[in-house]
C-alpha cells in the first residue's frame, strides 16, 4: 500500500495549532517553574559586638559575608532581634516609630523566632564537692542570681544540675522568685528532687529524656539529653554552663568523650549557644580547652570568672542584648556536615556563630 503524507501533514498542523493558541511557550514554562521554586535556606543565628563587647546594630546584609565550605553564600535577609518582648511586637514597634519605609521581618525568619513571647535561657551547673572545685561554684552561682535578676520580663528559664547525672531543677518559667530560690540550692545536693510533670509549652520536663538524663554520667552526656529536649522548642535559645571541665586527660592530651559530637549537633539543631563560665580558680588549666571548645562550636563564648567575675557577667549580659538571625541560600553539596564561617565587611567587631550544620 503506497504511503501517504497526508495525516502526517494534518497532526503537524494540528500541533502548529496548539502550540499558536492554547499550549503556553517553553519560557513561560521556565518563568513560572522559577517563580515556584522556594530557595532552601540555612538560618544563623549571629552575635556581632564591638570592641566594648556592646552589641552592633543597623546591619544589614550588605554587613555580613557567610562562606560555606569556604564558598561565598547568599545572604537573603537579616533581621535584629533586641532582648525583650516577641518579634512580631517589636517589629510593630518599629515600623510604628520609622514609618512604612522600614522593611519587615523575614516571615520565614519571624514564624522561627521567640514564638513563647520571650527568650529561652537555661543554666547549667557543674556540681562537685570537692575543696578545690566547690568555692569556685558556689562563688558563680551569685553571679547566675545578678543574671536571672537582670532579665526583662518574659524571658523564660530553666534550671538544671550535673554531678553524676543530670537533674532538672525547674522548668521553664518567668516566675523571678521561684528562680532565685532555686539557685540557692543549685549547687549542693540536699537531695535528689522527682522528676518535674511536664508543664505548659515551653517545657523542658514535656522533652527531656528522663531515663537519658539520669545515665548521663560525664557533662557531654547531660549537654546532649539537654540538646535533645531543645530541640522540641522553636526559637534561639541561650545556656549558661558554669563548670570546671569536660573530657578525660590521658598522657597524650585531653579528649572530649564520645558523647561530645552528638552533644554539639544536637545543640546546634536546637538552635542553642553555650556562655560558659569557667568556675576554676587558676589562669588556666587542662580542661579548660573543652569548655571553650563548646562555646566556640555553638555560638557562645567562654569567661574565666577567676578574677573580675562581675565583667564576665558583664560581658556575656552585653552579648545577650540582642542578635541577628542570617538567612542563607543553602548550597547544594554533596558533603553532609557544612562548615560556616561569618565576618563583618564593612565595620569592625567580632562575630559569635556556630561553626557547622548537618544536612
Amino acid at each position: 500500500m503506497p504511503f501517504s503524507r497526508q495525516p502526517v501533514l494534518a497532526c503537524r498542523a494540528l500541533i502548529l495549532v496548539l502550540l499558536l493558541t492554547g499550549v503556553p511557550s517553553l519560557a513561560q514554562v521556565e518563568s513560572d517553574l522559577e517563580e515556584s521554586v522556594e530557595v532552601s535556606r540555612v538560618l544563623i543565628d549571629v552575635r556581632a559586638v564591638d570592641g566594648t563587647g556592646h552589641a552592633l546594630e543597623g546591619l544589614d546584609a550588605e554587613d555580613f559575608e557567610v562562606l560555606i565550605d569556604g564558598v561565598p553564600a547568599e545572604v537573603l535577609s537579616v533581621d535584629w532581634f533586641p532582648a525583650g518582648p516577641a518579634s512580631s511586637a517589636v517589629a510593630e514597634e518599629v515600623k510604628a516609630l520609622a514609618g512604612s519605609a522600614v522593611e519587615t521581618i523575614d516571615p520565614i525568619v519571624e514564624e522561627s523566632e521567640r514564638p513563647y513571647g520571650g527568650r529561652l535561657i537555661v543554666f547549667l551547673f557543674q556540681r562537685y564537692l570537692h575543696k578545690l572545685r566547690t568555692p569556685g561554684i558556689m562563688r558563680r552561682a551569685a553571679h547566675a542570681r545578678r543574671i536571672v535578676e537582670d532579665l526583662p520580663p518574659g524571658d523564660r528559664v530553666a534550671i538544671l544540675g550535673h554531678d553524676t547525672r543530670l537533674e532538672l531543677l525547674i522548668d521553664f518559667t518567668d516566675d523571678r522568685e521561684a528562680r532565685l530560690e532555686v539557685l540557692e540550692n543549685a549547687i549542693v545536693v540536699l537531695h535528689r528532687p522527682e522528676p518535674i510533670p511536664p508543664g505548659p509549652e515551653p517545657s523542658m520536663a514535656r522533652h527531656l529524656d528522663f531515663d537519658a538524663a539520669r545515665d548521663a554520667a560525664n557533662p557531654e552526656a547531660g549537654l546532649l539529653a539537654i540538646g535533645d529536649a531543645l530541640q522540641g522548642l522553636k526559637g534561639p535559645k541561650s545556656l549558661f554552663f558554669f563548670a570546671w571541665g569536660m573530657g578525660r586527660m590521658t598522657g597524650s592530651g585531653t579528649y572530649m568523650n564520645p558523647e561530645y559530637d552528638p552533644a554539639r549537633v544536637s545543640l546546634v539543631s536546637a538552635r542553642t549557644s553555650v556562655y560558659t563560665f569557667d568556675t576554676t580558680d587558676a589562669d588556666s588549666h587542662s580542661l579548660e580547652g573543652t569548655l571553650m571548645k563548646v562555646s566556640e562550636d555553638t555560638g557562645g563564648v567562654y569567661q574565666k570568672t577567676h578574677l573580675f567575675a562581675e565583667q564576665a557577667v558583664k560581658r556575656v549580659q552585653r552579648m545577650l542584648s540582642g542578635h541577628y538571625v542570617l538567612s542563607v541560600a543553602r548550597p547544594d553539596y554533596p558533603t553532609k556536615r557544612h562548615v560556616i564561617e561569618v565576618s563583618l565587611t564593612r565595620k569592625k567587631g567580632r562575630i559569635y556563630a556556630r561553626t557547622f550544620y548537618d544536612d
